[in-house]
């Protein structure tokens, strides 16, 4: 990625692309009630093993511990991503001057099966613990889009990490 904010333009387009399921209630019987899938898509691959995990150790009466062990383990999965990730395009950047779009887009899509899970979860430990699976399915879509936007702010630090490292050529 050689352009000047080409890591903040595709973590636009991502943030749009988190946007498009609230085009759905504009129209619920177009085509774009198909949209409305992504979101669960994006919270069951790592949320469900990762809740059904601490099920087994927390039993089914209280839910408190079990979102609070989900919550825990996917800021910690975030975290180390991040900080693996971002160390490997700072090296990138002082050896090659760029960071490669498809090491950015691998980077954006495991976030994508991490952000939108966080915010799912945390969301529901605020407000509605009790929630039956309907509603559930109404919370990916609700809390998909304010995850959405941190696509954005990724593609904004790497372009600072980039102009930060990036003075010598």
């Amino acid at each position: 990625m050689q352009n000047k904010y080409s890591a903040t333009k595709i973590g636009l387009y991502f943030t749009l692309f988190c946007l498009l399921p609230y085009l759905y209630y504009l129209n619920p019987f177009s085509y774009l009630s198909v949209l409305t899938g992504f979101p669960i898509i994006s919270v069951i691959p790592i949320g469900s093993p990762i809740e059904l995990f601490f099920s087994l150790f927390t039993g089914s009466e209280d839910n408190t511990i079990l979102i609070f062990s989900v919550i825990l383990t996917l800021i910690f999965l975030i975290a180390f991503s991040v900080f693996l990730i971002f160390r490997n395009f700072k090296n990138q950047i002082l050896k090659y001057g760029f960071i490669s779009y498809s090491s950015f887009l691998k980077f954006l899509t495991l976030q994508f099966f991490l952000v939108h899970p966080l915010f799912f979860y945390l969301y529901v430990s605020l407000d509605c613990k009790q929630a039956d699976f309907l509603e559930m399915l109404y919370l990916t879509i609700h809390t998909y889009p304010i995850s959405g936007l941190s696509f954005l702010i990724y593609g904004i630090v790497v372009d600072y990490m980039r102009s930060k490292y990036w003075i010598k050529k």
